[in-house]
């Protein structure tokens, strides 16, 4: 769901190993990418996933009614 979703937005996922935080959003160069850090679980994954998603513009994008409601649900 997410991954069709960000691929729509010309963006990478990629889950990573890091110290100092569950990820989000942040751009590489030219590259747009959202890093959710892999030692993350369940929820935790979900609700760091949907806020770096809902900071992004999403006005024109069509993205299916469930995948909105998790993003109102535990986006910003």
């Amino acid at each position: 769901m997410f991954e069709d979703l960000i691929s729509k937005l010309g963006m990478t996922l990629k889950y990573d190993d890091f110290q100092g935080g569950p990820g989000g959003y942040c751009r590489l160069r030219d590259e747009k990418k959202i890093i959710i850090n892999r030692r993350l679980i369940g929820m935790d994954r979900l609700k760091t996933l949907c806020r770096a998603v809902s900071s992004l513009e999403l006005d024109d994008v069509y993205i299916l009614p469930r995948v909105r409601e998790l993003l109102e649900e535990h986006g910003d």
